[in-house]
């Protein structure tokens, strides 16, 4: 019996309408790409134009939008998929143009952050705004033939069958575009596998769409660049530094800005000013009484930090860096070759999960210059939560050090306040303010040293020495784009601790936003989210017909599993890491979890649906209120097992009711395409965890399947 045969027959009470395996193949088919091109989108957008990397989610949302909106149509509209080509080579030009064009949203509040500089951004104003409202609602309508095809095939099934078929193809795109991550394969064959299954339905103007299809990869492939490397994070491009005609080392660019670099920092290599102050940076924590034999470097990186623990003679050195692509670039391009010593042990893992994970204690952990370039600004998305600057990461550091051990924290500040948070932050953990090193405007950053043994430095031939540099708060935004914590001419040393403020909110595991000044969402996105969701409301109501109407119990599930699924996603990023990996299982193990539900309410008819909601309002509420702190401390079995329960669970019963009511519905395309724009308002309403914390999705989350039970109640009493 074939495998497809085998599936259908999962579904067999529920499956008979007048479909056919060809159907059954198209469905998944359609659906597992829909789901890819939304995985494309997600990457390759913010990447190319960085306006949208700090509204990364507002690409998901229109994905959403657009599939709802096909869906929806379906019975009104045919064939709209022979124009999918035409309008992702439409996309695809306006990005090749734009690609370059540093862009900047004009309002900024005091608490904004935009890393990396205000100067060389193109002041756009209100344009900027129009631009990104365009990108939305481009990216919208790219998705509507994908959400009018499935709505067609959907259609030819009776609806728990459809929606399985559904969830199995998404399952299967997830799969593949994680397999491509771990290969690190670049644009080019995603497009190029997508455009590939795009063909099967567009036949009969299969020679048009093969010159489109042509087209968009030349452009894809130009845009690439021979010097260009794909991680499961980032766009990485690779150029050479030269100082005085010698070649120093390497810079690694990532999402079209400057990363990190791989320099020569070896004494008798080069008398240089830039290398000696870089020099002075990495080698700062080495020049204690008591020399680091145990060395922990986080965000280990090309191997600056390696290479200085090397230099210092330490004996053993555990690197971790998230990103399995850069630690290669740095064992192939570094020039001390830091990753070849025997004494040097990678780990490629989340900084956070391997603090939990390791059971070893160290002289001296390094957090070299460690944050994450996916966020760039106070205006990211939701999803791309930091872990790493919070009062539960430092107080895992604070266990994996030995007695009289040091921690030693490397980090390119911008902002005063950025400052306070990070000497906040180790002075509330460790009991002790920390020594801040101020480095010059070669070094480009600022070391925070806490620990015991701190009283004495020595690092070549020069000692320790007082310098308040008189920094005070100043506007972020101020004509010119300066900062509030400068990097000065040949002007290095250790800073007054008295220029720092007592008073600074800091980051917690419920609110892990280090470039946020303060919990509030900030004027940016309060104005585009409006703007979007105006242009939202528009389109469907134009779009449409009253005879599919919004459904409001279908609407409101949509809201509410986005919140929970959000919050399911960050919670274990921060049991098990936040790599490419564990996302990937973990939306796997969500689709898995759905086709599992879609199963029970299948072969189970009776199902009163009032009481799935009691257990659903239950769990929530039990999420809500618990800590996560006492599962940290177990081991990594039982965080297994009981996160996978408590998370599991809620999300079950969440999949059961919409299973039950997609059985009962006549109308597939009015119901699912509900849905789906329902998830486009838990999208928007994920932002609030910015000023009021993470666990709030869950209140937000109740709020929906509330509103989703009385509308559940109104349908059946009309």
């Amino acid at each position: 019996m074939p495998w497809h045969s085998k599936v259908k027959m999962l579904f067999a009470p529920s499956i008979a309408k007048a479909s056919s395996n060809k159907d059954f193949l198209e469905l998944l088919l359609i659906s597992f790409l829909s789901l890819f091109f939304e995985m494309i989108c997600i990457r390759w957008l913010p990447t190319n134009i960085r306006m949208l990397a700090y509204f990364t989610n507002f690409v998901l949302i229109s994905c959403f939008l657009g599939l709802g909106i096909g869906v929806a149509v379906s019975t009104k509209l045919k064939n709209t998929i022979l124009h999918f080509q035409k309008l992702l080579l439409g996309l695809v030009i306006g990005v090749s143009l734009l690609r370059n064009q540093r862009i900047l949203l004009p309002f900024s509040d005091k608490g904004d952050f935009i890393w990396n500089g205000l100067s060389s951004f193109i002041q756009a104003g209100v344009a900027s705004y129009l631009l990104l409202l365009a990108f939305f609602l481009i990216n919208t309508v790219l998705f509507i033939p994908l959400g009018q095809v499935i709505g067609e095939k959907m259609s030819r099934f009776k609806p728990i069958a459809a929606y399985s078929i559904n969830i199995l193809g998404s399952i299967l795109g997830i799969i593949a575009f994680s397999l491509m991550s771990f290969l690190s394969l670049p644009p080019i064959y995603w497009f190029g596998v997508g455009l590939l299954g795009i063909l099967w339905f567009t036949k009969d103007r299969l020679r048009s769409n093969l010159i489109y299809m042509f087209l968009i990869c030349v452009l894809i492939f130009i845009g690439k660049g021979y010097d260009t490397f794909w991680s499961p994070y980032y766009e990485i491009r690779v150029t050479p530094i030269e100082r005085a005609g010698t070649h120093i080392g390497i810079d690694l660019a990532v999402n079209q800005d400057s990363h990190q670099q791989a320099l020569n920092l070896r004494p008798e290599f080069l008398q240089d000013p830039f290398l000696d102050s870089r020099r002075w940076l990495y080698d700062l924590p080495y020049c204690i009484k008591k020399q680091p034999q145990d060395v922990l470097i986080l965000g280990a990186g090309t191997g600056n930090d390696v290479a200085a623990a090397l230099r210092n003679n330490s004996k053993r050195i555990d690197a971790v860096d998230i990103d399995p692509v850069i630690l290669q670039l740095g064992r192939k391009l570094h020039p001390e070759a830091p990753y070849q010593n025997n004494n040097v042990k990678v780990y490629v893992e989340d900084a956070r999960s391997f603090l939990r994970k390791t059971e070893d204690k160290y002289d001296l952990i390094v957090f070299g210059f460690l944050d994450s370039h996916s966020l760039f600004s106070s205006m990211s998305n939701v999803r791309l939560d930091n872990y790493v600057y919070t009062v539960q990461a430092f107080q895992d550091v604070k266990r994996r050090l030995k007695e009289h051990g040091v921690v030693a924290l490397t980090f390119c500040v911008h902002e005063k306040w950025i400052a306070d948070r990070l000497f906040n932050l180790l002075r509330s953990v460790f009991e002790k303010e920390p020594l801040i090193f101020q480095g010059n405007k070669d070094a480009w950053g600022t070391v925070f040293l806490v620990g015991d043994n701190l009283d004495e430095f020595a690092c070549s031939g020069e000692t320790k020495r007082n310098l308040n540099l008189g920094f005070s708060e100043t506007e972020v935004n101020q004509k010119g784009g300066g900062y509030s914590w400068p990097y000065l001419d040949q002007v290095q040393g250790f800073v007054d601790n008295r220029i720092f403020s007592r008073e600074m909110e800091l980051s917690t595991d419920d609110w892990p936003y280090l470039y946020m000044r303060d919990k509030t969402v900030p004027n940016n996105y309060l104005l585009i989210l409006f703007l979007i969701f105006l242009a939202s409301a528009s389109l469907v109501g134009i779009a449409v017909p009253k005879a599919n109407k919004i459904n409001g119990h279908f609407f409101f599930l949509g809201s509410a599993f986005m919140l929970v699924e959000t919050k399911s996603i960050t919670e274990l990023a921060l049991l098990f890491g936040s790599t490419w990996f564990v996302n990937s299982v973990v939306i796997t193990a969500i689709l898995v979890m759905i086709l599992l539900a879609n199963l029970y309410a299948a072969k189970f008819s009776k199902i009163r649906i009032e009481v799935y909601y009691v257990f659903l309002f239950g769990m929530l509420a039990l999420n809500y209120f618990m800590s996560w702190q006492g599962i940290l401390k177990q081991g990594f079995l039982s965080q297994v097992l009981f996160s996978s329960f408590i998370i599991s669970i809620p999300l079950f019963f969440a999949a059961i009711i919409f299973a039950n009511s997609f059985k009962q519905t006549e109308n597939i395309p009015s119901a699912f395409g509900s849905n789906l724009i329902g998830a486009v308002l838990g999208g928007l309403f994920e932002y609030s965890a910015l000023a009021n914390g993470l666990k709030s999705l869950y209140l937000l989350a109740l709020v929906m399947y509330f509103l989703s039970f009385v509308f559940l109640k109104i349908g059946r009493e009309s």
